[in-house]
């Protein structure tokens, strides 16, 4: 697997960026940083990209929405529309590179914030492990979707436990069924593929959810999302994140409506 590895982070925070350079020189990981977007400071290019609402109803599949209720806050708003942006930047630099990369490529999306660790980078060069397709890989240490038992572990060190485990269901109606309401937090580290990049600006414009909600509400986007387990072993925080306070966005699921087929 050929990766690429992206540090999302705002132009300002210096004393993050010298630990992501000291932390990944340690690792032996090459990458470069993406700015941030400051969302309390947008252009009015980046105002236009905005949906101006108090919630998001998001089109799942079967006539079936999802409403996210409250508007984003500043700094929510900012970091969706810097993981959109990034994923476009993705996208032209595969592009660009389409003949050197060749079509075994992901790109490991990382914020400024996340503390990495050694199984961290056995798990990002062992992702060949994974035999069957994915779109992303999950690191965050939030567990609230729920997984079929049949799901196949690839262990990559069986030895201290350590494997990928596609979350949700293999059938798109199990997993409209128990994980409509239920979705992956935290951006802070992943694996994408550009066509999940791809699939993801266009479900993320106009921004009106925050970036985790669209990355892991699997009944929306309809993404083979897999992740390392197990939860809360391969990252950690520096603490302080740059978004601020955030309301609590209540999920609501509504059904036998009629909706655009995606």
């Amino acid at each position: 697997m050929r990766l690429k590895f992206y540090v999302i982070s705002l132009k300002d925070q210096k004393t993050k960026q010298a630990f992501m350079t000291e932390q990944m020189a340690r690792f032996g990981l090459d990458f470069e940083f993406f700015e941030g977007v400051n969302g309390r400071e947008l252009s009015e290019e980046d105002k236009a990209l905005c949906a101006q609402s108090e919630g998001a109803v998001l089109p799942c599949i079967g006539g079936f929405m999802v409403k996210i209720t409250n508007a984003l806050t500043p700094g929510e708003t900012g970091c969706a529309l810097a993981h959109l942006k990034l994923y476009q930047k993705i996208l032209d630099d595969y592009e660009c590179h389409q003949a050197e990369y060749g079509s075994d490529f992901a790109a490991v999306v990382l914020e400024d914030d996340v503390i990495l660790n050694e199984d961290t980078v056995l798990a990002f060069n062992a992702l060949d492990a994974i035999t069957e397709p994915w779109d992303v890989v999950q690191f965050s240490e939030h567990n609230s979707i729920r997984n079929s038992g049949h799901n196949h572990k690839y262990y990559f060190d069986q030895e201290h436990g350590l494997y990928f485990m596609q979350l949700g269901y293999q059938s798109t109606l199990l997993n409209l069924l128990y994980n409509l309401r239920r979705f992956v937090a935290m951006t802070a580290c992943y694996v994408i593929k550009p066509n999940a990049c791809k699939r993801l600006i266009d479900l993320g414009y106009p921004v009106r959810i925050p970036a985790d909600y669209l990355l892991g509400c699997l009944s929306y986007n309809r993404l083979k999302t897999f992740r390392a387990y197990p939860i809360g072993h391969f990252m950690s925080y520096l603490g302080g994140s740059d978004i601020g306070n955030r309301p609590e966005h209540a999920l609501r699921s509504y059904g036998l409506l009629r909706v655009p087929k995606l």
